[in-house]
């Protein structure tokens, strides 16, 4: 770590020489902060944001082109294996149900998640997962139709 990360070491040996490292918590506490190593989701989605009308969200909805890995300051979400090969059958498949998202309205979004002063509105990932698609891509309508068609 010294040799390649000189400042971070400098950081260290300045605690140590402080007694940091002999405190209770350095001594006693289990590690408290990591980064996560996690796949880039498909779809990142804003969790807080304001009122922008009754026909539009005040969260947003992105396709994760760049694959970038997002740490807090959006939701990341996955499709379950069944949509994520759907998905990856057809190019123009994650722009088609990315407008479903993009079409999901104010009202749902109060109902569902927590409204604060000034118009602002939050929806957790638990409340997200309550929140219904008004419409579908037709290609998920028909696939669902046939899953719903072999259980029966």
């Amino acid at each position: 770590m010294k040799s390649r990360y000189p400042g971070l070491w400098a950081y260290l040996e300045l605690g140590r020489a402080q007694g940091v490292a002999d405190a209770y918590l350095c001594g006693n506490r289990k590690v408290w902060y990591f980064q996560e190593r996690r796949q880039p989701a498909l779809f990142l989605a804003t969790y807080m944001g304001r009122s922008e009308g009754a026909d539009r969200c005040p969260l947003h909805f992105y396709l994760n082109l760049s694959r970038a890995v997002v740490s807090n300051v959006f939701l990341n979400l996955y499709p379950k294996p069944f949509l994520g090969k759907l998905l990856e059958e057809n190019n123009d498949r994650p722009g088609e149900l990315l407008k479903s998202l993009q079409a999901i309205t104010c009202t749902q979004v109060v109902e569902e998640g927590r409204s604060y002063g000034g118009g602002l509105h939050k929806l957790e990932p638990r409340e997200m997962g309550n929140v219904s698609l008004q419409s579908l891509p037709e290609w998920l309508v028909v696939e669902a139709e046939e899953q719903l068609a072999l259980i029966r």
